[in-house]
């Protein structure tokens, strides 16, 4: 009995020991200090996005320029197909990805309701 109560308290003074260790506080911070830019947005995210942004926008990302309708020409094949194009239509695309088929519609004319995950028009 002795025994256990000797190996108890030992596991109370060990325990309490990393306890106080955690609770030290803690001295070193960073913090930013300017305001995010979209760059740094994009950032969050190195390495794992495809879409390159259009130049104008001097953001830079992935390698392939989904923006430009000679490489993905969905968009304005969808634009040719409805009758009336997209302009003044609403707009549901489902699976937005990076969001450029998203900024395409919108150029093209389309409001935008909403973002879930196909494409839709009314």
């Amino acid at each position: 009995m002795a025994n256990d109560r000797s190996h108890i308290r030992r596991l109370v003074h060990r325990a309490a020991g990393r306890v106080r260790k955690s609770q030290e506080p803690v001295h070193h911070h960073e913090f930013a200090t300017h305001e995010p830019t979209p760059q740094q947005t994009v950032d969050i995210f190195a390495g794992q996005w495809i879409t390159a942004f259009p130049e104008s926008l001097n953001i830079t990302a992935g390698w392939v320029n989904h923006f430009d309708s000679e490489i993905d020409t969905r968009v304005p094949w969808a634009e040719s197909v409805i009758p009336g194009g997209l302009s003044g239509k609403s707009v549901l695309e489902l699976g937005p990805f990076e969001g450029y088929h998203t900024a395409c519609l919108e150029w093209a004319g389309g409001e935008r309701r909403s973002r879930a995950a196909g494409l839709h028009v009314r």
